[in-house]
């Protein structure tokens, strides 16, 4: 795909981390958001992940590598048909989607303040019929201001591979979204 240097494609992508299991292989699964500032969209992709790192300090002190997060699911919530997207975006998009993680991990980990909650059955029931009702009406949630760790991060591709990766991800949800 021949993307035109001279596009000023700027996006937000702000990851979310909703569930990190930290024993052998870490797990995250939780959600980015995608904000496709030049036409005022943003698409919801959930993903799971699993970190080949061995513990919480090989994570900070290794630099990253796409290697180390393999990304088991991508779900696109404007996807009817509940689809893994995974195989539909480019080898860029997923490196794009690998990085904004391992940035939301790092800066999870340096940050000091943590909030662990533990949740009873009941409440977890009740929290996950919530989510799915939004999921269902294919909305964002206002709950990941109280639950989770987020990072936003603003993406300016000047690179040309970088401007594939922003194009395939984008083109990808953006046909996904018109098949609803």
């Amino acid at each position: 795909m021949k993307i035109n240097n001279n596009l000023n494609i700027l996006i937000n992508i702000e990851t979310l981390v909703l569930v990190a299991v930290w024993s052998a292989p870490i797990v995250f699964q939780g959600s980015f958001t995608i904000f496709d500032r030049k036409n005022g969209k943003q698409y919801l992709i959930f993903y799971r992940c699993e970190c080949q790192k061995a513990n919480q300090t090989d994570i900070l002190d290794d630099e990253f590598s796409p290697f180390d997060y393999q990304f088991t699911y991508l779900y696109a919530g404007s996807v009817r048909l509940h689809d893994n997207i995974f195989n539909q975006l480019s080898e860029d998009a997923i490196y794009l989607l690998q990085y904004a993680l391992y940035l939301t991990v790092t800066k999870m980990l340096t940050t000091k303040k943590q909030n662990y909650i533990y949740i009873d059955e009941m409440a977890l029931h009740s929290l996950t019929e919530s989510i799915k009702q939004k999921f269902a009406e294919g909305k964002n949630f206002e709950m990941d201001a109280e639950i989770g760790f987020a990072v936003a991060m603003d993406f300016n591709p000047q690179e040309q591979a970088a401007l594939y990766a922003v194009s395939s991800l984008l083109s990808c949800l953006a046909v996904e979204s018109k098949s609803m």
